[in-house]
C-alpha cells in the first residue's frame, strides 16, 4: 500500500477525531469522568440486557481484564453513574447497569456531538454522507479483522515459544 496515502489518511482522520475531542474534554471535566469510564457507559447504555451485562461480559466487550472493568465500575458506581447488581440465576455473577443519571450525561454529550455532526453531515449533503457512512463501516470491520488476526498470531506465537 501507498505510504503517502495511508499517511494522508491517517491525518485527515486525526483532524476529524480533533474536530470533536474539545465538545468530549470539555464533557469529561465538567463531570469528572476519564476516557475509559465514558467507553464503559456507552457500552452499558447500548447495552439491552434486562439486569445489565456482567463484569466478564464488559471486560470482553472492551477489550480489557475483569480487574480494569472492575475499577472502573467502583468510580462510576460511587459517582452515581453505574450500579451494581447480583445476577438472578448465579451469585457469583456481578452484572452493571447503567443509572438514569449516567444515562443522562450520556444523552447530553450524545445530543451536542450529534448537533455538531448534523451540521457538517447538512454541508457534505445526503449521498457523501452515506459514502461516509459506508466507509467507517468498512474500516471498522477492517479493524477488526485486522485486530482479531494480530491477537491470534500473538497467541500462536506465544503458544510456539517463539
Amino acid at each position: 500500500m501507498d505510504t503517502d496515502l495511508v499517511n494522508r489518511a491517517l491525518r485527515v482522520y486525526g483532524e476529524a477525531i480533533t474536530l470533536v475531542e474539545p465538545l468530549r474534554v470539555r464533557f469529561w471535566q465538567e463531570h469528572g469522568l476519564t476516557i475509559p469510564q465514558i467507553g464503559l457507559m456507552f457500552v452499558l447504555y447500548e447495552d439491552t440486557q434486562l439486569s445489565g451485562p456482567s463484569v466478564g461480559e464488559l471486560a470482553e466487550s472492551l477489550h480489557t481484564r475483569p480487574a480494569t472493568v472492575t475499577g472502573l465500575v467502583t468510580r462510576l458506581e460511587r459517582a452515581g453513574y453505574a450500579q451494581r447488581g447480583d445476577d438472578e440465576m448465579d451469585r457469583r455473577v456481578v452484572r452493571v447497569a447503567i443509572t438514569a443519571k449516567g444515562r443522562s450525561a450520556l444523552e447530553e454529550i450524545r445530543s451536542e456531538g450529534r448537533a455538531f455532526m448534523y451540521r457538517a453531515f447538512m454541508v457534505l449533503g445526503e449521498s457523501k454522507v452515506a459514502t461516509l457512512a459506508n466507509l467507517l463501516t468498512e474500516l471498522v470491520d477492517a479493524a477488526t479483522t485486522a485486530t482479531r488476526d494480530s491477537d491470534t498470531t500473538m497467541k500462536e506465537s506465544v503458544g510456539s515459544g517463539r
